[in-house]
């Protein structure tokens, strides 16, 4: 497989896998606003956690694009 295939392939996988990530980030809002929208409202402890797994999510989210990114850039001196 040649350098350029390669990256093709490991840009391809890695936008794939991000679709469970962006998943969950989408959920966890969810989560949140259904917190925020109760008459009860929320325990600032539950919201500390809830906070914490999509600070966490986020993050990996970000790693990943920036991972896609880099490799969607073309090798140096030639083509993407």
């Amino acid at each position: 497989m040649t350098a350029r295939a390669a990256r093709r392939d490991d840009l391809a996988g890695l936008i794939f896998d991000m679709d469970v990530g962006v998943g969950n980030l989408v959920k966890w809002a969810l989560v949140v606003r259904d917190f925020g929208s109760t008459d009860d409202g929320a325990c600032a402890d539950a919201l500390y956690v809830v906070g914490e797994a999509m600070l966490d999510q986020a993050r990996a989210v970000q790693e990943d694009w920036q991972r896609a990114f880099d490799l969607s850039r073309p090798l140096s001196g030639g083509r993407a």
